[in-house]
């Protein structure tokens, strides 16, 4: 989650968080230090409402405290798949 303090978690594995900004507030995660290990990943933004998940994503002036999937960009092979279509100019 953007600003959340679960990002600067040292962890090693998947821990538990009970304050997420988005329902249900108990979840499990994977720790930064856990994602890093990893040699592949595959991000997806699905639907509309990942639009702007993807566009802050894809700003380089957005960092990764606002946008913790860009850690992706630190593992070897990345992968980014979506389903929405670029918006039109008129």
């Amino acid at each position: 989650f953007p600003n959340h303090h679960s990002i600067m978690d040292d962890r090693n594995l998947f821990f538990t968080i009970d304050d997420s900004p988005k329902m249900p507030p108990q979840r499990m995660t994977a720790s930064r230090n856990l994602l890093l290990k990893s040699k592949v990943a595959c991000t997806l933004f699905l639907n509309e409402s990942k639009r702007d998940a993807m566009q802050n994503f894809l700003n380089n002036q957005v960092q990764i405290k606002q946008c913790p999937i860009k850690l992706v960009n630190s593992i070897p092979k990345h992968f980014e798949f979506t389903d929405i279509l670029e918006e039109k100019t008129t």
